[in-house]
């Protein structure tokens, strides 16, 4: 997935001669990587806030959720 990211953002016009990162930046955009990392750690807290919440534990108690 990493492979296609760079490929892709080398075909917008006016950034295929920056490096990666900075085309990353340019279209406002994180590394694959960083990217998964950030979904998996959603999906987590997703996880134990609906499953707190069935048990009526209180470990998050107090946060508020939106």
């Amino acid at each position: 997935m990493e492979r296609v990211q760079r490929r892709a953002t080398k075909m917008i016009k006016g950034l295929g001669s920056l490096p990666y990162e900075e085309r990353l930046r340019e279209v406002g955009s994180f590394r694959f990587g960083k990217r998964r990392l950030t979904g998996d750690l959603i999906t987590m807290l997703q996880y134990l806030k609906s499953g707190y919440k069935e048990d009526g534990d209180s470990l998050l108690q107090g946060v508020t959720w939106k």
